[in-house]
């Protein structure tokens, strides 16, 4: 999430060795659809690393300022680089929010993380898969998504692969969705579905993206996605902001306008997991069309 606007405002929103195996049905194979792969981190290539590779990704911290308060969306905590939000423990990525973190530079209060891939790293344009597992409980906000590198928000286009609102959502739950100039804040292309686990389990996220298309699917192939979008004859980057750079974004919000009242009786952390992050290119299957 960077500023989100939905009942939100704007969000802003790796290459180790491919090492990680699935242990259990959501997490598949790389789809078979998908072409070579491009980019990848696995965040479990030097068993002796901490933190994410800074060269790839860098945080974000604060709350939202001034200009920003509560990132546009009312949420509480505040973003730090801490280890204590932010690590690589046991082969993979963890952003932990601390429900009450006396440590907080403003003051006892509720600090999270916010990780973001650099500027020009990813590659523009191919299968995104991402093997993660968001954080359950009242208040909570957890998302994997992208934002688009240029201009201002809704212009430069947001990609919600998976989101979970702690104000809404049962644990069976889970929502994606598109903001661009022509549908945002309150009025997404969004799809919210059943899924066993949509917190509290491991799915593999799968997000095509062409110069003409994006399709997200959850543990299946393209021609099970759940979401897909296409250009229909869109000739700039203002009707369609997705054929542009984007960068990766993991955080956990607390409270705001999906999170929601926290749970004063629920765990003193919430963590986002991330196995792996891939990226394969597409010229081998053209279109994402099944």
């Amino acid at each position: 999430m960077a500023v989100r606007g939905l009942v939100r405002g704007l969000r802003t929103l790796a290459i180790g060795l491919a090492a990680s195996l699935a242990t259990d049905a959501s997490s598949a194979e790389p789809s078979t659809r998908s072409g070579r792969l491009i980019w990848q981190d696995e965040f479990s290539a030097d068993l002796r690393q901490v933190t994410p590779d800074f060269g790839l990704w860098r945080f974000e911290t604060g709350n939202g300022g001034p200009a920003l308060p509560g990132w546009g969306n009312r949420e509480q905590q505040y973003y730090t680089g801490s280890p204590r939000n932010l690590a690589i423990r046991d082969g993979m990525l963890v952003v932990t929010a601390v429900a009450l973190d006396p440590s907080r530079p403003d003051g006892p209060g509720p600090t999270s993380a916010r990780l973001m891939s650099r500027p020009g790293i990813l590659p523009r344009l191919g299968l995104f898969e991402i093997r993660a597992r968001l954080p359950c409980g009242r208040g909570v906000w957890p998302a994997v998504w992208m934002l688009g590198e240029e201009g201002p928000w809704p212009d430069r286009g947001e990609i919600d692969i998976a989101e979970w609102a702690g104000a809404f959502f049962e644990v069976d739950e889970l929502q994606m969705a598109l903001h661009d100039r022509a549908r945002h804040g309150a009025n997404p292309r969004l799809v919210r579905f059943p899924i066993q686990g949509g917190c509290g389990q491991f799915h593999v996220y799968r997000l095509w993206r062409t110069e003409r298309e994006v399709r997200i699917a959850v543990d299946g192939d393209a021609d099970e996605a759940k979401l897909v979008h296409r250009s229909e004859g869109a000739t700039d980057s203002l009707s369609w902001p997705y054929a542009q750079p984007f960068q990766l974004i993991f955080n956990v919000a607390i409270g705001g306008d999906l999170g929601g009242p926290l749970d004063s009786s629920g765990p003193e952390t919430y963590a986002l997991e991330v196995d792996y992050v891939r990226v394969y290119a597409l010229e081998d299957i053209g279109e994402a069309r099944p």
